[in-house]
């Protein structure tokens, strides 16, 4: 075969290797918007008994800082959303194991976040207890997904035609994080097309100099993966109920006064950093009256190790 001929061949083959990649987006007409839809953490969890997301993450900036990080979600019997997490975190300081642990419960009907450290031996310490408002505001601030930018409020997101490769179909986005194109991120989301579920996403966040030099100073990637049992690395849960650990007792007043008001009872770790939040701004009072104001966002605790607080949501 002359030259010419081989050339020729190659770009017959290219082009019709690209015709397949075009027909199977073709053929599978779903876009961008309906990707970030159908992968929402309920939406999968209407499809899949438990969601398991592993990030990795390297980011040069500020000193370098590398993340691996592990995340599962599941619903109970009571369609209550539960998830857990543990993140691995390397910097210029040292390097820190991060648990969390997000429950509804009959005893926490409006759950509440669990926020752990590691001690000098590995163990797991309760370092903070975030109570939520409303079980609304749970599913929302637990189920929130980062990694999927939608277009509008001020989000910019260009996305590209989708295209196939092996077997996938990976879409391209450009989020812009700045009005202009100074700072950005690229993203390609892999999705299953028998299912629309997430495979993978892979990140890079770019940076323009005063001079427009474009520098890529982190990457990253989410790998999905579907109906692994679930398996919380530390029940932090029952840890923060544990006999040996020292505890106080609050009891939150929500909006005394007012048709939302109702309350919470916690039993909470005594070193553990104890708040309130509804995802529209908390004030605390030490009276039902609301006149007399927390001056700062730490609960104190009297002798007796049991206080009452009220909790002014925002509006």
């Amino acid at each position: 075969m002359s030259a010419l001929a081989l050339a020729a061949a190659l770009l017959l083959m290219g082009c019709r290797e690209t015709e397949k990649q075009t027909d199977m987006a073709e053929e599978h007409p779903i876009t961008y918007e309906d990707v970030c839809e159908r992968n929402t953490i309920s939406a999968l969890l209407e499809r899949h008994e438990v969601v398991t997301i592993v990030r990795e993450s390297t980011d040069s900036s500020n000193g370098g800082q590398d993340v691996k990080s592990t995340d599962q979600y599941t619903r109970d019997e009571e369609g209550r959303l539960q998830s857990w997490s543990h993140g691995w975190y390397y910097d210029e300081y040292g390097a820190d194991d991060i648990y969390g642990m997000n429950v509804c419960l009959d005893e926490v009907p409006d759950g509440m976040c669990i926020i752990a450290g590691t001690n000098d031996d590995g163990s797991a310490r309760i370092a903070s207890v975030i109570a939520c408002g409303t079980d609304e505001w749970y599913e929302e601030s637990t189920a929130r997904e980062p990694f999927l930018p939608v277009a509008g409020d001020g989000i910019t997101v260009e996305v590209e035609e989708p295209y196939e490769q092996d077997g996938q179909l990976v879409f391209p986005i450009k989020h812009y994080i700045t009005d202009d194109d100074t700072d950005y991120s690229l993203r390609w989301l892999y999705v299953d097309p028998t299912s629309d579920d997430l495979i993978s996403i892979k990140s890079e966040r770019h940076r323009k100099d005063l001079q427009g030099k474009d520098t890529c100073f982190a990457t990253g990637s989410y790998t999905f993966s579907y109906d692994r049992p679930y398996e919380p690395e530390e029940d932090l849960y029952a840890l923060m109920l544990s006999d040996d650990v020292p505890k106080h007792e609050i009891t939150l007043v929500w909006d005394p006064g007012t048709a939302q008001e109702h309350e919470q009872h916690f039993t909470v770790p005594s070193a553990a950093y104890f708040s309130p939040e509804s995802g529209k701004g908390v004030m605390l009072y030490y009276d039902a009256a609301m006149t007399q104001e927390y001056q700062t966002p730490e609960i104190e605790w009297p002798d007796g190790e049991s206080t009452i607080v009220y909790v002014k949501s925002g509006g």
